[in-house]
């Protein structure tokens, strides 16, 4: 088999459809889930790169001396000179390439599972599994997409999983920058909590996060200037706010829907700086298989999460994404062997994501 698949969720499916033969593949599992999104709406890809390749960058430097008295010159002729440039620095691309391969052949499909591929009997079926193979794609697409937010951040060079080890997420590098830089990080307390339990947020965590957050965007000479700085956040971090929210309705600090008066996760802000929820940071922490053990030791060891309370505010151009091909993120390469009668679907990519300005963020976690 070419991957583990419930049958049974398949044709429960289908039974609550009105014409299952007309249902696309992906309808059906994706209606049972809540699929990632896409990557690019908070990173800028840029194409091109190869490994160890400089990545340039700088900030105009701002003179405010730089209009001199005239009466300091030796006499009308002479010229005040002072120093115009650019402050340049770079750091370095350091892509790695992630693969993974899926082969099958469709004569080992199970009997249940060809019959509905097909719309008929397992005595007649498709002999080489196309439609099976267009649900593949689909499926193996989806989870390509899904390992993008894996590989932006939550990768590491010293990470010990194989679908984490290769380059440093955003993550690792917040942390070790914000390390040196305290002002730009805020704790959240309940992430030193032993168990799940104690990993419960409080009453007010949401918003004492989020307020600090502002703040110290406030205090930031680099950042308070910045437009478009919405928080990314965990979700349970959001919902804490909400819910706070929603019983303090008399606190003045933060706006609310001017029609319906009611706050709602979609609309979240703080002193209308927008409060985005990214279900993708909670699912991969969170992650298990189907037998209900964690995917990622590393991130949950089955007593307690690895920091599951999360937010981060600073700008999308401060942290693209660096790949050679963008189009090899989203690639699949479809190989079927007559002679073994196998179908080998395929993928694989160069990546890598950076922090361009050590100072242009704030952590919370």
């Amino acid at each position: 088999m070419a991957f583990n698949i419930d049958v049974q969720v398949l044709l429960d499916s289908i039974n609550k459809l009105s014409d299952a033969d007309k249902v696309s593949f992906n309808e059906i599992i994706f209606k049972e889930y809540i699929q990632s999104g896409d990557i690019t709406e908070y990173h800028d890809i840029i194409t091109g790169v190869k490994c160890n390749s400089p990545i340039p960058f700088g900030d105009s430097e701002q003179p405010w001396d730089f209009m001199h008295n005239a009466a300091r010159r030796a006499s009308a002729c002479d010229s005040i000179t002072t120093e115009v440039g650019v402050t340049l620095s770079k750091k370095t691309w350091n892509t790695a390439v992630y693969t993974n391969a899926i082969e099958f052949c469709y004569k080992d499909i199970d009997c249940k599972l060809k019959d509905f591929m097909n719309s008929e009997r397992c005595s007649d079926p498709d002999p080489n599994g196309t439609l099976y193979l267009d649900f593949l794609v689909d499926l193996v697409g989806q989870n390509i997409r899904n390992s993008h937010w894996t590989k932006t951040y939550f990768s590491g060079i010293t990470s010990t999983h194989p679908a984490l080890n290769g380059h440093d997420g955003l993550f690792v590098q917040y942390v070790a920058i914000s390390n040196s830089r305290p002002e730009q990080r805020i704790t959240i307390d309940e992430n030193a909590g032993a168990t799940y339990a104690d990993q419960k947020l409080g009453y007010t965590t949401g918003y004492d996060t989020y307020n600090a957050i502002h703040e110290a965007m406030e205090d930031s000479e680099t950042l308070r200037e910045k437009g478009d700085t919405p928080i990314k956040s965990t979700r349970e971090l959001a919902t804490n706010y909400l819910r706070w929210l929603r019983k303090e309705k008399q606190v003045n600090c933060c706006e609310r829907d001017p029609q319906t008066n009611v706050y709602t996760l979609e609309g979240l802000n703080i002193y209308g700086r927008p409060i985005k929820v990214v279900n993708e940071w909670d699912k991969i922490i969170k992650a298990v298989d189907g037998e209900g053990n964690p995917i990622f030791p590393e991130l949950n060891n089955g007593t307690r999460y690895t920091n599951p309370h999360r937010a981060v505010c600073t700008y999308k151009s401060n942290e693209p994404i660096g790949t050679c091909d963008s189009g090899e993120l989203s690639n699949l390469d479809i190989v079927y062997n007559p002679y073994d009668k196998k179908t080998k679907v395929e993928s694989e990519y160069d990546f890598d994501v950076k922090v361009l300005r050590d100072t242009d963020f704030i952590l919370a976690m």
